[in-house]
């Protein structure tokens, strides 16, 4: 049964099967949240009120790094790959997932050659070049990092392992097995079209955090 503070999309990829750890900037959206909370109870830990300008940034900055920074992720489910993003959800079925690749985002190409973004997965611009052209060491010149490798069983998307590398590769490994797996079962309650919609709690996080602000920075 779908709750109303979900989205038709999460609704779309059933049960789920596994979260993908999100980036750096998470953590500082938790921080974020934690100082606008701290904001918000200033004036009562102190024992002093001085107003509800200072309480009511708190809140529009706790409501800003949540939806921004907190809430965008990735995760697999029994029927598709699911993206969290700021205001929107989109759900990809396994089967019609043609490849991913982690980048300044997730993203995933389907087989009509439809493009999503995931902003719950990133990967910084150095690592992708350590990643790329390897490490360099002043004694040693450059060094490796990561790299895929493909089975005998041949060069499919799903056969590539990844090997002495990062995460993020294990995320573009992880999706593509499941999308050949996806393809090979062909489910049949998965839909056949990715679905993108609204997602009404970040939606309404926002406009209470916009409202806060306007209320707290106009006389």
């Amino acid at each position: 049964m779908l709750s109303v503070l979900e989205s038709q999309a999460v609704e779309a990829v059933g049960p789920e099967e596994e979260k993908f750890a999100g980036s750096a900037g998470r953590w500082l959206g938790w921080t974020g949240v934690a100082i606008g909370a701290a904001m918000v109870f200033l004036d009562w830990m102190t024992g002093e009120w001085s107003g509800p300008t200072v309480p009511l940034i708190g809140v529009a900055i706790a409501c800003f790094c949540w939806v921004t920074l907190v809430r965008p992720q990735a995760s697999a489910h029994k029927h598709g790959l699911l993206l969290q993003n700021m205001l929107r959800d989109v759900a990809i079925p396994w089967q019609l997932i043609e490849g991913c690749r982690v980048g300044q985002t997730l993203v995933v190409t389907t087989k009509e050659a439809e493009r999503f973004f995931g902003l719950g997965v990133t990967r910084s611009a150095r690592s992708q070049m350590r990643e790329e052209y390897g490490t360099t060491s002043i004694i040693f010149g450059r060094g490796v990092t990561g790299r895929r490798v493909q089975k005998e069983t041949g060069p499919s998307m799903a056969a590539g392992e990844w090997e002495g590398g990062t995460y993020t590769g294990y995320i573009e490994s992880r999706i593509a097995g499941l999308a050949s797996r996806g393809e090979r079962g062909g489910d049949p309650e998965a839909g056949h079209t990715p679905v993108v919609a609204w997602a009404p709690l970040p939606v309404v996080v926002l406009g209470v955090g916009v409202i806060a602000l306007l209320a707290g920075i106009l006389p």
